[in-house]
């Protein structure tokens, strides 16, 4: 091949490589491309940014100036240590883009614009609840094709059925024909993006099992991994459907690069930065000012929150009862919300309508029997006259609630469908979508949500929109036939006609002056979960008890005057003006969701009732419950003890002092200076300390064993059994443990002449060190239905030591 014929190839094959990039910086800054982690995402999207700089002309660029784009393109990085860090991925996505579109190869600019515009309407549909419900009429219409492209039924959510995108490849084909590029590869482009949504409903789930099988077959993977571990092992890996927007874009890749590959005339550069830096500068106050323009409304005296008890579990762990399942149901939300200033009452279904007349939140959960034509009457006049009303149900119709449940929801238009909403990966890791809204003000990951399997919803009307998403689940519909303990519950498979992507697990509406909830799933609610929800639970009630004005309204009113203002401005700039839209929208965005409005102060954040279970110090134990190495026990221990185990990962040491427990259980890394400063003041004050250690990641504990007076002694001392007074307890890995110099330590358990359990005085408080850090595992502990009754015993004993002492023998051989 000649030199002249290389260079000819050269334009076309940066137009399509930038043309991929930009597509992938767009699905990748959105969380478009599958629930993989925010680090592995954030990396991605590094190796793409870099990758578009690699690519920019470097004669347009200065040292100093490649330099800083280097440097931009590192800056998603900064996105893992800021509040909406996903934003903030966009931002930095849209800045490089907005940088580079004019330094690209030939006219690959026009497939940064595109990208740009495409990351604009992604955050109006995230932010603008019309903008949800357009996207699902328009998947409805790719569904429809799919239907009868594949022959049989196709349900996706706009995710799943290519949406995003189709609508990157249009606009990329739609900027470069409004910018004069006469070319019929172009012209092919504009019309395969509908196709693409239409292609990718239909045959995404085909698609995902060849992935599935290509890389059984070169890595040999375990199935498991394909799919959702809690499901059957031979679960289609609906996981990988997201990838195959990446085998799109590189089938179209050339299209692109025949499109765009002539240059297009430069506009003056003084117009493009001026009207851009004006259109960012505008958008950016405007959204925050509009997004914000919202005052915070004072928290309400105690507010009255109403349980419908129609037969509802609000038991606690208590001594004697073992074993998860017999945990409880909603006991750990009442006392929550106790301790958090609500006044919290039962109401019993003879005297709802009087009930309602001094309550500011009803609450509703899996309700067996409809409610009367009078008492629908009064609900709704309680929410219209600005009541909160929350409404939770389940999976499959369990208890018979959902046609009760369906009724009373009518005027607002949400319905539980007869399903399972699934997620692709265990426990939906990194597979949420959390919507702008008060509720999800705080949360991060599903650890904070703890949705486990329930129903998903169906929404009927503008009036409601989605606050959570399953955007990596799918549905799986009931079984009528499944009855008894199998609940309804349909093979976990996903199916024709079951939707896949994008299933509404939350959902919100306001009435009047009202607001409603709607929870597609309970367990949030429950004993074992709270421990790690209670942030969500507690903002749910909250904002349900605020008295918040009605905001959605102003919110979608001004997002659109906004969008209208940047492209009112882009009709100016004309070069940038797309970029500059995007990025005015998303810095704005970022803004608005770290200034925005949220509910008042709760009247009470924490009592000494509350035990503090680290996770801040990466315990080396899986924050999950139900899987291998977990430590559900601990959790009923610690509220057998009376205290309430809360997993707050934005405590710092000088929250300590709100508790009245610090569980510390064998953490992998230090607590440094402050940590160690805060926990001496936390037990001079008279604080309890519970710290599990071993010798082989003493590393971590050794700043809480410094500070209790104690030290671990490097002698293996494997299984140890002992007998506590009447009980035998059986520890795993022991270590034994000694007191420092001057140091008074009372051996509550030991080994031999090995103390595996210890205490110490400190100021007016006291420290309990347990030499094994295996100890509370369930296998070994309390599991799901098994138990061991000594450990169980033995840790009630110790928890209750301020009002008891234990007369403790050692019988081992």
């Amino acid at each position: 091949m000649t030199a002249k014929k290389i260079l000819r190839l050269r334009d076309p094959l940066a137009v399509s490589l930038t043309f991929v990039l930009s597509g992938m910086g767009f699905l990748l800054s959105c969380g478009l491309l599958g629930p993989i982690s925010e680090n592995v995402r954030r990396l991605a999207l590094i190796m793409v940014l870099l990758g578009l700089v690699a690519l920019a002309r470097k004669s347009s660029l200065r040292a100093w100036q490649s330099v800083a784009l280097y440097a931009l393109a590192l800056s998603p990085m900064a996105g893992a240590f800021v509040f909406s860090g996903s934003v903030f991925d966009a931002v930095s996505f849209l800045a490089i883009a907005w940088v580079l579109r004019n330094r690209a190869i030939a006219s690959a600019g026009m497939a940064l614009d595109a990208a740009a515009l495409s990351v604009a309407m992604f955050l109006a549909y995230l932010y603008v609840p019309g903008a949800w419900h357009v996207a699902q009429v328009a998947t409805g219409w790719a569904n429809a094709g799919a239907t009868v492209l594949a022959g049989v039924a196709r349900v996706t959510g706009p995710l799943h059925g290519g949406i995003w995108l189709s609508v990157f490849l249009f606009s990329t084909a739609a900027l470069g024909l409004a910018r004069g590029v006469k070319n019929p590869a172009l012209w092919c482009m504009a019309a395969l993006a509908p196709a693409m949504a239409v292609f990718l409903s239909a045959l995404a789930p085909w698609i995902a099992f060849q992935l599935g099988a290509a890389l059984q077959w070169l890595f040999a993977p375990p199935q498991y991994y394909l799919a959702d571990a809690d499901q059957p092992i031979n679960t289609p890996p609906a996981v990988l459907s997201s990838w195959a927007q990446v085998i799109v874009l590189l089938a179209v890749a050339p299209l692109a690069g025949l499109g765009l590959r002539r240059p297009i005339p430069p506009l003056p550069a003084t117009t493009s930065i001026r009207s851009g830096l004006a259109a960012v500068g505008t958008g950016a106050l405007a959204s925050a000012l509009v997004l914000t323009f919202v005052p915070n409304s004072e928290p309400l005296e105690h507010p009255r929150v109403g349980f419908y008890d129609s037969n509802l579990d609000f038991s606690v762990p208590e001594p004697g009862r073992y074993g998860l399942i017999q945990a409880g149901m909603y006991g750990s939300t009442e006392i929550l919300l106790r301790d958090t200033g609500y006044t919290v009452e039962r109401v019993q279904p003879a005297r709802l309508t009087d009930a309602l007349q001094k309550l500011d939140v009803l609450v509703v959960i899996n309700l067996r029997d409809a409610f009367s034509d009078t008492e629908f009457a009064a609900i709704w006049d309680f929410v219209q006259a600005g009541g909160g009303l929350m409404v939770m149900g389940d999976h499959t119709d369990i208890f018979g609630f959902m046609e009760p449940t369906n009724a009373l929801l009518k005027p607002v238009g949400v319905r539980f469908v007869f399903d399972s909403a699934y997620p692709m990966r265990r426990h939906f890791a990194h597979g949420l979508e959390l919507r702008p809204h008060p509720v999800t003000q705080a949360g991060v990951t599903n650890l904070d949500f703890q949705i486990g399997t329930g129903g998903s919803l169906e929404l009927d009307s503008l009036a409601a929109q989605p606050i959570v998403a399953g955007r990596y689940g799918f549905s799986d519909f009931g079984n009528r036939l499944n009855s008894g303990t199998g609940a309804f519950l349909g093979n976990y498979l996903h199916e024709h006609g079951e939707r896949l992507g994008d299933v509404v697990l939350v959902a919100a509406a306001e009435h009047g002056a009202g607001r409603v909830l709607v929870m597609g799933d309970t367990t949030s609610f429950q004993v074992l979960s709270v421990a790690f929800s209670a942030g969500f639970v507690e903002r749910s009630f909250r904002y349900l008890a605020g008295g918040w004005p009605p905001f959605l309204t102003l919110r979608e009113i001004g997002l659109w005057l906004m969008a209208a203002t940047f492209i009112l401005g882009m009709a100016f700039a004309r070069r940038g003006g797309f970029v500059a839209l995007g990025l005015g929208l998303a810095g704005g965005a970022a803004l608005a969701v770290g200034l925005g409005p949220r509910p008042g102060a709760p009247t009470v954040r924490h009592t000494g009732n509350w035990a503090l279970i680290d996770t801040q110090h990466i315990p080396a134990m899986p924050l999950a419950f139900f899987v291998p190495d977990a430590v559900g026990g601990l959790f009923t221990a610690v509220q057998r003890a009376g205290y309430l185990p809360i997993t707050d990962r934005s405590a710092t040491p000088k929250d300590y002092g709100d508790y009245g427990m610090l569980v510390f259980l064998d953490p992998a890394r230090p607590l440094g200076e402050a940590g160690r400063s805060g926990i001496r003041k936390y037990l001079a004050d008279g604080g309890l300390v519970f710290v599990t250690a071993s010798w082989p990641t003493r590393a971590g504990a050794k700043d809480i064993l410094d500070v209790c007076g104690l030290t671990l002694r490097p002698v293996p001392l494997g299984p140890a059994e002992v007998t506590v007074d009447d009980l035998n307890a059986a520890f795993v890995d022991a270590w034994p443990l000694e007191a420092k110099a001057g140091v008074a330590m009372e051996t509550l358990v030991a080994a031999g002449n090995m103390t595996l359990v210890a205490e110490t005085q400190i100021g007016a408080g006291r420290c309990l060190a347990l030499g094994d850090s295996r100890f509370f595992r369930d296998e070994y502990f309390e599991g799901e239905r098994d138990y061991h009754p000594g450990n169980l015993r033995l840790i009630d004993r110790l928890f209750g030591r301020h009002h008891q002492q234990i007369a403790m023998e050692d019988t081992r051989p």
